[in-house]
């Protein structure tokens, strides 16, 4: 089994790890909150008031 060379800096691994999470407004990952009617991301709470379903 192989085994890395050099460990990789925490600055490497923390930048491969922050650039897959971004989540982008798109229209097809917004919705309406019920509550206040602002526009929220799906299957999160909202940044406004905070409700979730």
């Amino acid at each position: 089994m192989s085994v890395p060379g050099k460990k990789t800096p925490r600055t490497k691994t923390r930048a491969r790890r922050t650039t897959n999470m971004k989540i982008e407004f798109t229209k097809d990952n917004i919705e309406i909150c019920p509550k206040c009617n602002k526009e929220k991301l799906k299957h999160r709470a909202c940044s406004y008031c905070g409700f979730y379903k």
